[in-house]
């Protein structure tokens, strides 16, 4: 697997690298199942533990890209998960020091780890909070949708652009999860805004783009409302840290945020979640 002129302790030390990289991976996804079931202590314990263990991959050239990533931006995303589960669960001492230590290990990372952390830190920090306001400029096949109008349902808002193939190669997983749970009092809410352009096309008009949509909505059978903003109107991208695309917020009946994810790799356990948060109660 590594070579067969690799000397036996590069092979040895590679695959401890792995292993650590594998064990960051499961500490985060138990800190996050802790936190859905809002056990917050138990889930900075395991976000904190995850931390350490990436923070003990060493920081040098000759280990493998996957592990080099895990080193530098899923433990970031660690650190911020750890200081807001921290923050949440009354332990600010404990979130000033985990952030102190966050810092220490600033040495042979890259910048990008580091703007991976305050994005990670600010989408975290909404977590449990009850979640913003929409601001629409038109709604698209819906009367609006407020906050008091969806308190009771699950929501799942999905930000996405025509434009970008990755958001809207959700539509079909989307739509299904609608038609699935809308019994339940589950609502997808397509969150866009009019960038001047859809996919083929550039410098459109605010009435083209709006047929565009209209028209990209019918061609693909969406079952669910669109909520679509002014024209470079960043109001919600802003409110919800939408700072790159796709992203998804679900919403509890509660109108709290609840989880965000923007890897399609965790779409499945998105779903569970979804199936969880609109079971009978």
């Amino acid at each position: 697997t590594y070579g067969a002129d690799a000397a036996p302790s590069a092979r040895t030390a590679t695959f401890a690298q792995e292993l650590l990289s594998v064990r960051v991976f499961l500490h985060r996804d138990l800190a996050i199942a802790y936190r859905e079931r809002l056990q917050l202590e138990k889930a900075a314990r395991q976000a904190i533990a995850g931390f350490e263990i990436g923070n003990r991959i060493p920081a040098r050239a000759g280990i493998a890209d996957q592990t080099r990533e895990t080193r530098d931006f899923e433990t970031a995303r660690l650190a911020a998960m750890s200081v807001a589960l921290l923050e949440r669960s009354g332990q600010q001492k404990g979130a000033d020091e985990l952030l102190r230590r966050w810092r220490q290990t600033a040495r042979g990372r890259p910048a990008q780890a580091d703007a991976t952390y305050e994005v990670e830190l600010a989408t975290q920090r909404m977590i449990g909070r009850p979640a913003p306001e929409l601001e629409v400029k038109v709604w698209m096949d819906s009367a609006p949708l407020t906050s008091k109008a969806l308190r009771g349902k699950v929501v799942l808002l999905h930000f996405w652009a025509m434009w970008n193939s990755t958001s809207t190669n959700q539509f079909e997983l989307l739509n299904k999860w609608q038609v699935a749970y809308q019994d339940r009092g589950f609502q997808v809410v397509g969150v866009t805004r009019l960038f001047g352009r859809s996919d083929p096309q550039d410098g459109l008009s605010a009435e083209a783009e709006l047929a565009s949509l209209e028209s990209f909505k019918r061609q693909r059978r969406i079952a669910f409302p669109f909520a679509v903003a002014g024209l470079d109107d960043v109001t919600n991208d802003e409110r919800f840290n939408a700072s790159a695309l796709p992203l998804f917020i679900l919403i509890d009946r509660e109108g709290r945020i609840r989880r965000i994810e923007r890897e399609a790799s965790r779409y499945r356990k998105l779903g569970n979640e979804i199936d969880r948060l609109t079971a009978p109660r």
